[in-house]
């Protein structure tokens, strides 16, 4: 499963803030990382063959959890860094796991020197009149400072760049910070600087006192490079990242009840709530109310003050707390603390919704944000049942295709995809897999008939992976749809949840503690044995895109596992060929005398070069002023381009769910803006037209 959001993204990138009960004992560490360290070689798709070419590749992920930028390390430590490769080529002995305890003590002292590096740094005022540049591209995060003099050098910058970024942040979106005098803007800076020393010490300080203990945190990232160094999508859960795993996949998840929104004037809101939440039930919480404190069961409190939204999400998922005192600011300026407990709400945002799009021809438009089902409860339906209902609604509205919008779905349920891809394929096999033994499985659609044969497109991006890859490659397979936009992400592995506390199965002592495994045993192929794995399921049709330049696929992983093909026959009925070249053909003129589309790849060329400046951004204020209007105009050119309804539809409610946004304000204020997405979407408005051509072929 990939996630786009911070945090398709996130899982793969930043799950280190874990709540796993270890004794701060080498002893405790030892038996733990021994019996993850097991289950890897035993159970993992591809183990790695030798300690040393492991030892290795934890190194260097290890060092980028604990120090991504190299502001906190010494070329003079890397010999007690070094040592994490010791313990894992002694395969977690009692004697070469106490020198781990000379890692989290080094790393200690090396954070609380950076505290006090960052307050003597930020007494004074900034110097933004250097000629000096900073790169974020191609950095070698164990490329450490060889001296005090080069470490302050390497702050310096980081927290320059900071300090510009804040400064030439709009503070509405109206407003035109490039616009103002340098003058106006360096005014500011006194209050900027405090932000910046607030946020980073708040930092270091959520490292040092984690609700987990330090040790704890520094071997749950050892953990994970451990897992990361056998393939990208394996991982050490803790009760708590699993929870927030499997609600990311649910249609229901524990919930505050309540969604906030960076303010104008650097603080968080309140932005909505739940209705029937528990901030709702409350009767003390308001849209519009200023997150101002927030405070733990055990006593720890965390000052919101100088966070954002991003930051604030990453406090809550990793607390492990269902219950917190929330301390706010009334419109009347009055301070007032509420008690809250999380409840099991509906995730709207996880939820198959139907659309009716009307013009020359009525088409259906369904959204799928991801893979959803009830992992406690497999008896309850998920996403598959939920997709056959809307497919009721939409028939009702006497639709002649249907488009499913699989953009940005990170994957989630395999069972999921393919009960999903049986709705529109009668009977029979859907893909291969294979486990670490080399077995071949073909999984199959086992339900004879179909929820809709109708004309049907899918809509896919770089961000599809996992499971909506499956589905999509499965259909083109049949030739029962056509795929619209731009290579998927190239995930072809399978993962499943491992209990620590249930490896007695595999011969391993365990230890009694409440983690988890994410282990990767399985990669998936399509029906002809070719694997999409690194390449993504390539599209029928492309569409330009603005993410042309990025590079975040699963070939631009670390270690992620090759791209092959198996041998195997697979007898298929698959249905008469589409007329792709026909509709490619018309879909190329139509992009190629669209003005939308045309700026698309006007940009496209910006963002080029944008990327290729990122090798050296500048820290002096006038240019970095000059740079920065010139990304403000590339993004708001795009953002225009997303504000021009389409003409040639009209987006629309299925009339079973407009009687729902009559009753319940909350339910039709986002509906109207969910609508509105899709009218001013040009991608929608073109496939819209392909799907046209498609009903008219045939």
């Amino acid at each position: 499963m990939i996630k786009k959001s911070l945090p398709i993204f996130l899982l793969i990138c930043f799950n280190v803030l874990f709540n796993n009960v270890l004794s701060q004992s080498s002893i405790t560490f030892c038996q733990q990382g021994k019996i993850l360290l097991d289950i890897f070689k035993k159970e993992h798709y591809q183990p790695i063959s030798t300690n040393v070419q492991l030892s290795q590749r934890t190194y260097k992920l290890f060092i980028r959890g604990l120090d991504p930028h190299s502001l906190y390390f010494m070329a003079s430590d890397t010999s007690v860094l070094g040592l994490c490769r010791t313990i894992i080529n002694n395969d977690f002995s009692v004697q070469s796991c106490t020198e781990f305890n000379k890692i989290t003590k080094l790393y200690r002292q090396r954070l609380e020197n950076a505290d006090t590096l960052i307050s003597q740094m930020l007494q004074n005022p900034f110097d933004f009149s250097s000629h000096d540049s900073i790169s974020f591209i191609n950095t070698d995060s164990a490329f450490f400072s060889s001296d005090i003099k080069s470490r302050k050098n390497r702050w310096k910058k980081i927290l320059t760049y900071q300090a510009l970024l804040y400064l030439f942040s709009p503070d509405s979106v109206n407003d035109k910070p490039f616009s103002k005098s340098s003058k106006y803007i360096l005014s500011k800076e006194p209050e900027v600087r405090n932000k910046i020393r607030v946020r980073e010490k708040r930092i270091i300080k959520r490292i040092l006192e984690s609700p987990e203990g330090f040790e704890s945190y520094v071997a749950s990232l050892f953990f994970n490079a451990i897992t990361n160094s056998f393939d990208p999508h394996s991982s050490y859960f803790s009760q708590v990242d699993k929870r927030n795993f499997e609600s990311s996949l649910t249609r229901d998840a524990l919930s505050y009840g309540f969604d906030t929104e960076d303010n104008t004037d650097g603080t968080i809101k309140i932005s909505r709530l739940v209705p029937g939440g528990p901030a709702w039930k409350s009767n003390e919480i308001h849209k519009g109310d200023i997150l101002i404190q927030l405070r733990w069961p055990n006593g720890q409190t965390v000052d919101l003050s100088c966070s954002d939204e991003e930051e604030l999400k990453e406090i809550l998922e990793s607390s492990g707390s269902n219950q917190m005192e929330l301390t706010i600011k009334k419109a009347n300026g009055l301070l007032k603390t509420v008690k809250l407990a999380k409840e099991k709400l509906e995730a709207d945002e996880n939820l198959i919704k139907s659309y009716v799009l009307k013009g020359p021809k009525t088409i259906g438009f369904i959204s799928l944000p991801g893979f959803y089902t009830e992992w406690e409860n497999q008896d309850v339906t998920g996403c598959a049942n939920d997709m056959a209902k809307e497919i009721l609604k939409l028939k009702k509205e006497n639709i002649e295709g249907i488009i499913i919008d699989l953009r940005n779905n990170g994957g989630g349920s395999m069972t999921e995809a393919l009960n999903l891809a049986g709705i529109f394929i009668d009977e029979g096999p859907l893909c291969l897999s294979q486990d670490k033994n080399k077995k071949l499985t073909v999984l199959k659609d086992k339900n004879r008939g179909t929820a809709y044969d109708g004309p049907l497109v899918l809509m896919i991006n770089e961000f599809s992976a996992s499971a909506s890859e499956i589905m999509a490659a499965s259909l083109q397979d049949y030739h029962r749809a056509v795929i619209i936009g731009n290579p998927s992400f190239g995930k072809a592995s399978g993962q499943v949840i491992l209990s620590l506390d249930t490896l007695a199965a595999y011969g391993l002592k365990t230890i009694g503690n409440d983690g988890f495994v994410k282990i990767t045993i399985g990669k998936f192929y399509r029906l002809n044995g070719i694997s999409y794995q690194k390449k993504g399921v390539i599209p029928d049709i492309y569409l330009p895109s603005t993410n042309d330049n990025i590079y975040y696929h699963e070939y631009s992983l670390p270690y992620a596992l090759k791209s092959d093909s198996v041998m195997k026959k697979v007898y298929y009925n698959p249905l008469p060929p589409l007329p792709i070249l026909g509709l490619s053909i018309k879909s190329k003129y139509r992009i190629a005398s669209n003005i939308r589309f045309k700026q698309i790849e006007k940009t496209n060329d910006s963002l080029t070069l944008a990327l290729e400046n990122l090798k050296s951004l500048p820290l002096n204020i006038e240019l970095f002023k000059k740079r920065e209007a010139k990304t403000f105009q590339m993004i708001q050119t795009l953002g225009n381009l997303a504000n021009k309804p389409s003409a040639i539809f009209q987006a629309t409610n299925v009339k079973f769910n407009q009687q729902i946004f009559t009753i319940d304000s909350y339910k039709k204020e986002e509906n109207d803006i969910l609508l509105k997405n899709i009218q001013n979407d040009i991608y929608i408005e073109e496939t819209y037209q392909i799907i046209n051509d498609l009903v008219n072929n045939k």
